[in-house]
């Protein structure tokens, strides 16, 4: 079952002038989005489109089916985009092949999911493992080595909150901290 939302839409038929929308018009492609859903709110589609009302990304989402095509986890494991890439700064590029095989599903693809169904594993953002604390906060993020990206890592004070935010190398060397100092973040020290 799929549920057809809304799209959002632009409309021409406002008057800046008098500041009031008027009776007739029409809507217009421009910054058009469009989403399905299935009855468990999992997104299938989206489509965006720019300024101008060109489209830049036909998005098909992702989930694990069993034989009978039954979604049989809520976690989602690949994106697809058939439009060209990088036809925007934020869009999100074409990802490659769905492995649909249960046994690899979540080593194949896009997307890992632990037990619980929390992102473990981010290959378009070179997150090889996300740590998560038993109270479901997140504790750390190790990076792809040679991506060029930070690796963080999380401290929290017994109430759960976060107090401080440790930067690293994607080569897990040392570079900055951050501690929650009452009302403001202040960054504590720096290397490199």
């Amino acid at each position: 079952m799929t549920i057809d939302l809304m799209p959002a839409r632009a409309c021409d038929n406002f008057d800046y002038p008098g500041n009031a929308w008027q009776a007739s018009g029409a809507t217009v492609e421009r910054y058009r989005n469009t989403f399905t859903y299935d009855a468990n709110g999992n997104m299938l589609t989206q489509e965006r489109y720019d300024e101008a009302g060109q489209q830049f990304e036909k998005l098909r989402y992702y989930y694990a089916i069993n034989n009978d095509n039954r979604r049989v986890k809520n976690c989602l494991y690949h994106v697809n985009d058939p439009m060209a890439a990088g036809l925007m700064p934020d869009d999100i590029d074409d990802q490659g092949l769905f492995t649909g095989v249960l046994a690899v599903i979540n080593t194949d693809n896009n997307y890992g999911n632990n037990q619980l169904g929390q992102l473990q594993r981010d290959k378009p953002e070179y997150i090889e493992e996300i740590h998560w604390r038993i109270d479901g906060k997140i504790g750390r993020i190790d990076r792809v080595n040679g991506s060029g990206l930070k690796e963080l890592e999380f401290v929290h004070d017994a109430m759960g909150h976060r107090v401080v935010k440790k930067e690293f190398t994607d080569t897990h060397q040392w570079k900055k901290y951050y501690v929650l100092h009452s009302w403001r973040t202040r960054q504590c020290n720096e290397h490199l």
